[in-house]
């Protein structure tokens, strides 16, 4: 799964590093604890309105609408949503295929 870190890279083709906390000021590093709980704050918030919206969607459609499903998602102070064609069979199933992902053991 890729992060928004790697997603923001492949947009503007900038290879983006992490800073070291301890390398700034001490007024800095207070600003970016408060950054990171902050943002830790809103993505716990996010993950509730998802879940929630997405509860309360479903018990209004439990059978989806129209043969499709509704999925949210909040990124950015933004709520979204998507349609998907809602799929019988394969619903909450996952099959595990031993060749998908990067093999982050192999020697480049």
């Amino acid at each position: 799964m890729a992060t928004m870190k790697d997603e923001f890279q492949k947009r503007t083709g900038v290879a983006w590093k992490q800073v070291k906390g301890k390398s700034l000021s001490e007024a800095n590093q207070k600003l970016y604890k408060q950054y990171v709980d902050k943002f830790q704050e809103a993505n716990t918030l996010g993950r509730q309105l998802r879940e929630g919206v997405a509860t309360e969607w479903n018990s209004k459609y439990p059978s989806g609408m129209n043969g499709q499903t509704c999925s949210f998602n909040a990124i950015g102070g933004v709520l979204l949503y998507a349609m998907q064609d809602k799929k019988q069979d394969e619903k909450g199933k996952r099959v595990f295929d031993a060749d998908k992902g990067d093999d982050v053991f192999a020697r480049p």
